[in-house]
């Protein structure tokens, strides 16, 4: 592994263990320099976690909350910094340099300070990590890309930032890829999943913090199980890094870190760098790297290619357009307006037909309140009266992914809002129906073979319009499936009047869904438990082919509320019994917590199964229950 270059051997060890004592050093030198400022007993700390030094406490399980103790743990990180010639030693003493990088971030936060300012952000909160945690280790960002450097020509990296932002993927910029998407305009901030963290290269570690936060908040790991941390990292936060040449040794440094925690970095960088597979990965060719990226990672995307001038992605999803930057606004409240999908024959429906009547965007004044509806007919053999509803509460969401515009409310009560860099950009009221268009294909495809829209910009065709579709509205025949876990599940188990017990612990007389609902006139009502999938698959059998109102109770306690607060758990937990086809199914399909992969076969992780026993259900011969240990 060693590269000879004018006649002097190099090694990529030796470049992460010449970061790791450039690291060390100045880290130690700024403990050094603050305690004399401030003293050994100064608080130290990032606002806005209750992780006192995440990345440090995740590793170690020592929380750090003063400058004495900071000067303390630095004998812990020198523990790390091994100078053998192996890859395992490198990528730890990676660890060790991630760690330095994180204290000489916190030391920026000292005595209230705050260090960064527009289009810096820094330190990323809990309440970042929360809202952005769930989408990321469910998979609704499907990925995580951190851009170190820039290009030399800052076109490409604006290029590189946008194609992953349209992906879904959660953007994190380091240096020159600030100032390259700051200086054309790009959009940045949390809203829209590009995060700037500063231009020091040691500002990465703030996106390690959060995949370090997020294993610990929602992957259960024991703060200083690193290994445990590190295979949550690598399965679940989908991260990689793209670094452009030139690479320093504190960069590299970094890298090794990052590599570590099981993500890969893809580099243009050559000199004194060797390939390591699956993890320091050379692609020459920077054009490629988002592919490069992907693949590496092993994230799999469906891309539905929309005709729009504007970019589409979910990262828009939270994009606000002030009154000021408004070029037209459609609100429901004030004039008539509405969405609405309508079955129709297949003889009555021309595929991709998009009809605007009434004008276009430059037509209108600027600021305008307009009367705007959006009609989508949709037609296939499988195809039902039912899904309507389903499509027009997607509406939301799929407006929601263009940049630049903002959606609000459903069917008859709804706003949106164009901004007026949208309408520069070409934006046009037809382009809202390529997008339905485009969305509706693609994710109802099982239902819907022909679709075609009509937007209708006219307030008196649309206040006639507006009746009609009131009484579609109120014709649908409507089954609600209700999801009861008996608690309050993702705020913290505050009391409510449907749980088993009160504030303090004591029995309480909680309140029956069924029997509320039952009072409001449902006749069609039944309860079921619902990890029992054939008694569940029965009753919506049952349910559908009803008409009016009908409502399914789906009940089944919350697992740490039962354990908990009740002190009830499983007695009985899931093991692969048969190794096959099955089982691989439900480790990639059921997305059970508690499956890992064991090499080349499926396992099942003891104490994070709650029991449950939908993988006996969905393969019985893969999956057998035993007493719990």
């Amino acid at each position: 592994m060693n590269l000879k270059l004018g006649g002097n051997t190099v090694t990529l060890f030796e470049r992460v263990f010449g970061g790791n004592d450039y690291n060390y050093a100045r880290t130690v030198a700024a403990i050094d320099e603050a305690i004399a400022a401030y003293g050994e007993s100064e608080p130290v700390s990032f606002p806005g976690t209750a992780y006192s030094l995440p990345c440090y406490y995740g590793v170690t399980g020592v929380k750090i909350t003063t400058l004495g103790e900071m000067k303390a743990a630095m004998d812990t990180i020198k523990s790390k910094m091994t100078r053998n010639n192996r890859l395992h030693d490198a990528f730890e003493s990676g660890i060790a340099s991630a760690l330095c990088a994180e204290f000489l971030e916190a030391l920026k936060y000292l005595h209230g300070a705050e260090p960064y300012a527009e289009p810096e952000m820094g330190h990323l909160t809990d309440a970042f990590v929360r809202n952005l945690g769930v989408p990321l280790v469910t998979g609704d960002i499907p990925g995580v890309a951190v851009i170190i450097g820039g290009a030399e020509d800052p076109a490409e990296t604006v290029a590189l930032a946008k194609s992953y932002q349209a992906q879904g993927i959660l953007v994190t910029l380091t240096g020159d890829s600030i100032k390259h998407c700051f200086d054309a305009g790009m959009k940045l901030g949390e809203n829209v999943r590009v995060v700037p963290l500063g231009y020091e290269m040691q500002s990465v570690i703030h996106v390690v913090s959060v995949a370090v936060r997020a294993a610990l908040i929602f992957g259960n790991v024991t703060p200083g199980d690193f290994a445990s941390l590190a295979k949550y990292t690598m399965d679940r936060v989908k991260a990689f890094v793209n670094a452009y040449k030139p690479l320093s040794d504190e960069i590299v440094s970094y890298g090794a870190g990052a590599i570590c925690l099981g993500f890969p970095v893809i580099s243009n960088e050559t000199e004194n760098m060797f390939r390591v597979p699956k993890s320091l990965i050379q692609q020459l060719d920077t054009s490629k790297w988002n592919a490069t990226s992907l693949e590496a990672r092993d994230i799999k995307l469906k891309i539905t290619n929309i005709d729009i001038p504007v970019a589409f992605a979910t990262a828009f999803e939270g994009e606000i357009i002030r009154r000021g930057d408004m070029q037209v606004e459609v609100d429901g409240s004030r004039v008539d307006c509405f969405e609405l999908v309508q079955t129709r024959d297949a003889s009555e429906v021309e595929d991709h037909k998009i009809v605007v009547d009434g004008p276009e965007i430059d037509e209108i004044p600027v600021g305008s309140k307009i009367s705007l509806s959006y009609t989508v007919e949709v037609a296939g053999k499988a195809m039902q009266p039912d899904f309507e509803s389903v499509m027009e509460r997607k509406f939301h969401s799929y407006l929601n992914c263009i940049e630049g515009v903002m959606h609000t409310g459903q069917r008859d009560m709804i706003r949106i809002r164009i901004s007026k860099a949208d309408f520069e950009a070409g934006f046009k009221f037809r382009h809202i129906g390529e997008v339905l268009y485009a969305k509706v294909k693609s994710e109802f495809e099982a239902v819907v073979d022909k679709c075609q829209v009509t937007i209708v910009v006219d307030a008196e065709k649309n206040k006639e319009l507006r009746a009609a579709a009131n009484a579609v509205f109120n014709k649908h025949d409507i089954l609600v499936v209700i999801l009861d876990n008996g608690t309050t599940a993702m705020t913290g188990h505050q009391p409510n009047p449907g749980m088993l017990q009160d504030i303090l612990g004591e029995e309480a007389m909680h309140l029956d869904i069924e029997s509320v609902v039952r009072g409001l006139g449902v006749t069609e009502c039944v309860k079921v438990r619902s990890y029992n999938l054939k008694a569940l698959h029965s009753a919506l059998e049952d349910m559908r082919d009803k008409k009016g109102v009908r409502v399914i109770i789906a009940e089944e306690p919350c697992v740490l509320y039962a354990r908990r607060r009740l002190k009830k758990a499983a007695v009985q937990v899931a093991y692969v019994a048969e190794q096959g086809a099955d089982a691989q199914r439900c480790l990639e399909e059921l997305a059970c917590p508690a499956f890992y992969r064991n090499g080349e076969d499926v396992a099942v992780d003891e104490n994070l199964c709650t029991g449950c026993m939908v993988c006996l259900q969905v393969a019985p011969k893969a999956f057998k229950a035993r007493k719990r240990a």
